[in-house]
């Protein structure tokens, strides 16, 4: 046995210690911080080339948005910071909207759950995908806009998965795939907008739902399209009951694409067959 094996051993055996696990649940956290950044700072800079929307998004130091005074990492560490600081600012004493920990627990729970399930390149590669459409969600949710810059990059992290041996298509058939359901939704967007003259799916979506059409198939994505579906209606009709005007107000398409991606992508994954398709 080479010393690279051993190493290679070694980073596995390290990867399984509670040391380990304590470190990634912190990481977990920090990301999920990141993310509420990111999807606050983002959709500020919509129009801006590629370089000078990263350098925006990820620079400078976090501030609060009554007092605009800079946070130290104390108050921004995620939920813990929230609580420390009894959902106040630290400065100003103004109450932080519960965004920030909402946002931050939901985002830090489902990597630790990744953690435990998979390993190697395929647990990075699920993180990626998790933590890129994790922020779709929220974007999308809170701004009914959906960065090309990152639904592209799920794109190619969702091929990367297929080249890899570890998606459920191969990469030929996961491009095939991809072009053949843009061009198909495409195709039925125009329809849509020429019958009823309204934009029932928006550009974004169209190219969401393209990308995940690559990771989950030609019939998955159908199933995906009929969650969705259910998934945006049932949204309706729970908040109808508690507003009744929500009714008239439009509702993102992006977090229920998403929401029902995971479900089918999970139980894909799992050996689960749609026995009724």
């Amino acid at each position: 046995m080479t010393c690279l094996d051993n190493l290679f051993l070694w980073v596995i055996e390290f990867s399984k210690s509670p040391f380990f696990f304590t470190f990634f649940v912190i990481f977990s956290f920090l990301m999920s911080g990141l993310i509420t950044v990111i999807s606050h700072r983002l959709p500020k800079v919509v129009h801006f080339q590629v370089i000078p929307a990263l350098t925006f998004t990820f620079r400078g130091q976090s501030k609060c948005p009554k007092c605009r005074h800079k946070l130290s990492l104390k108050d921004v560490f995620p939920v813990f910071g929230f609580l420390l600081n009894k959902g106040k600012c630290n400065y100003c004493h103004q109450k932080i909207s519960i965004r920030y920990p909402i946002i931050e627990l939901l985002g830090a729970i489902p990597p630790v759950a990744l953690f435990t399930m998979f390993n190697g390149i395929e647990l990075i590669l699920l993180l990626v995908l998790f933590w890129i459409s994790y922020t779709l969600i929220i974007i999308d949710w809170e701004t009914f806009y959906l960065p090309d810059i990152l639904v592209y990059s799920l794109l190619f992290v969702g091929l990367a998965y297929s080249a890899t041996g570890y998606g459920l298509l191969a990469p030929s058939e996961s491009i095939l795939t991809i072009i053949f359901t843009y061009l198909g939704i495409l195709t039925f967007k125009v329809i849509t907008i020429r019958i009823m003259k309204k934009d029932a799916l928006g550009d974004g979506d169209v190219k969401l739902i393209a990308a995940l059409s690559g990771i989950v198939g030609p019939i998955g994505i159908l199933m995906v399209l009929f969650l969705s579906s259910l998934l945006n209606i049932f949204s309706y009709l729970i908040e109808a009951i508690f507003r009744k005007e929500s009714l008239k107000e439009p509702k993102p398409f992006g977090p229920s694409i998403i929401a029902a991606f995971y479900l089918v992508f999970i139980f894909s994954i799992t050996g689960f067959e749609l026995h009724f398709l």
